[in-house]
This record gives C-alpha cells, structure tokens and sequence, in this order.
C-alpha cells in the first residue's frame, strides 16, 4: 500500500458570527466561569499568573482578573482582542513555566487531530 501523507487544514477562525456570538452570554457562561474558578481554587494556593487560550466573551478573564490574578490571553480571532494573537499550535513566544496555570477551555475540540499533540505540549 502506498503511504498518503495528508496535508493538515491551516489554523483558522470559528466558522460563524463571531461579532454576534462574542455579545451573547447564556448561563453555560457563567456556569462555565464558576467551575473554572473552583478549579483553580483546589489547584494551589501560589496560582498568580494565567494564560487563557480562547478567551471568548471574556467572562472568565473578568473573574480571575476580579479575584487577583494576572491573566494573559491569546486567541487566534483579533474578534476577542485577545493580548497576543496566534494559534494554540505554536506557544513559543511564550517561555516555559511563564505561566502557573494555562486554561484551554472549549478550544481544543476546535483543532484538527493533526493539531493536538503539539498543542498539549
């Protein structure tokens, strides 16, 4: 059998409203914000400094900053002015352990498998 090497998509934007969706908040939200909090919470008492990867609507960035942390964004969509603008599949602007806590949420079933091992890395 001949091998086919498959050329992975090219990182790009959400596939809708991005203007309309980055308005709306529904309780998931705000659920979603909660149980990121307690999360960290039972994580350690020295989390100070955050990375979100994603950071929508930016609710969950209001509660940390709200709560004391330093938060850092970066996104792949200028739509959420995230701090610094990339894809979640090349970090290495960023410095190892820059970070104590880098939150991921509702980002990674959005790559291509191609995609993951290097972004959990």
């Amino acid at each position: 059998m001949e091998n086919i090497r498959h050329t992975p998509p090219k990182p790009t934007v959400m596939p809708l409203d991005r203007w309309q969706w980055k308005k709306e908040l529904n309780l998931s939200n705000f659920v979603n914000a909660a149980c990121q909090y307690k999360d960290l919470q039972s994580c350690s008492d020295s989390i100070r400094s955050i990375l979100i990867i994603g950071p929508g609507q930016g609710l969950d960035c209001a509660v940390f900053k709200w709560r004391g942390f330093q938060v850092t964004t970066f996104d792949i969509d200028k739509t959420f002015e995230p701090d610094h603008l990339g894809s979640v599949h090349d970090l290495s602007r960023f410095k190892d352990k820059q970070f104590d806590m880098v939150i991921a949420s509702h980002v990674l079933e959005h790559l291509a498998v191609s995609y993951l091992d290097q972004s959990l890395k």
